[in-house]
């Protein structure tokens, strides 16, 4: 990882647990280590439980889910050509309909939900809006506020 993440929990660093990603609200730490170094999972185990205690009474934490993610959309054109042609950055309200010059994958899960070809649907453009909404982010989007995307040029 290079340079310091962002909002990075204290907790965590101060355990010397490597990360994976530490973008809040989000953490994932990188556990492949465990099984050769049972010590690391050992400080894994203890910084988490740390970081949770540090945080107090929250209240209730379940969270709105999203729902099931709508289906692909058409795909009108192949992805690399889609990639590689010229864009227009659209604002996202005026996108539906247009072919997705980039990929757009929400986190979490991290999965793309709209792949460069594909025809752009409101279902899909309202999924991650609403992602957004709840403080997840946006990947492989040249704008991960979606105020914008590239399409392919018409």
């Amino acid at each position: 990882m290079i340079g310091k993440p962002p909002n990075r929990c204290p907790v965590i660093d101060s355990n010397a647990v490597p990360l994976d990603q530490a973008d809040a609200p989000y953490l994932d730490a990188l556990t492949v280590y465990a099984g050769r170094d049972p010590a690391q999972g050992r400080r894994l185990i203890a910084a988490l439980r740390d970081a949770l205690d540090s945080m107090g009474d929250r209240g209730d934490r379940t969270r709105e889910s999203s729902g099931p993610a709508p289906p692909w959309g058409d795909l009108v054109m192949a992805p690399r050509e889609a990639f590689l042609v010229r864009h227009d950055v659209v604002a996202a309200v005026d996108a539906v309909g247009r072919i997705a010059g980039e990929s757009l994958a929400t986190y979490p899960p991290r999965v793309p939900n709209v792949l460069p070809g594909e025809r752009l649907s409101t279902e899909t453009l309202d999924y991650i809006r609403t992602a957004l909404d709840h403080r997840g982010s946006l990947r492989g989007a040249s704008n991960r506020r979606l105020t914008t995307i590239g399409a392919v040029a018409e």
